[in-house]
């Protein structure tokens, strides 16, 4: 997991092609030409998700982790909560993984690292980094997300 600002993500570039290419492409979007849905870079193996929602409780909210895409997540409007834990370490899996969707559901526990994400904020996670991302921040709010997903 690498969380910092959408500024400073030039540091953390040549890790992946992909990566990179996500993160170019993240600097171009704000709220105004925000649209949900998903924009397809390079098929399955590249594309962005612009989603729109209000954040929910932690009560409740399960782990999600995938094994051959990495996420990256940036906060265009709004802030939130992401949980995060090491896949190994998950106790309870409630959804086994599923090649066909690359997810597996797992529930939320105490020891997960909690990360605040506000507007600007990018959070990279990869297959090892079960995330359950969403959460009230502060306070219930509405949030502009990116989800970049790179095929590794």
């Amino acid at each position: 997991m690498i969380t910092d600002t959408l500024k400073n993500m030039e540091q953390y570039r040549g890790m992946h092609e992909g990566i990179d290419k996500i993160l170019s492409l993240l600097s171009s979007y704000d709220s105004e030409n925000f649209t949900p849905g998903r924009v397809t870079v390079d098929g399955d193996a590249l594309y962005l998700n612009f989603c729109e929602y209000e954040t929910h409780s932690a009560e409740g909210a399960q782990f999600e982790a995938h094994h051959r895409y990495a996420d990256i997540m940036y906060i265009v409007e709004g802030n939130e909560t992401v949980y995060v834990k090491n896949t190994d370490r998950l106790g309870r899996i409630v959804q086994a993984y599923d090649s066909e969707k690359d997810i597996l559901f797992a529930e939320l526990e105490a020891d997960a690292t909690k990360v605040s994400l506000k507007k600007g904020d990018v959070i990279l996670l990869l297959p090892q980094d079960a995330h359950a991302p969403g959460c009230v921040a502060d306070e219930k709010c509405h949030v502009k997300k990116i989800v970049g997903k790179v095929r590794l």
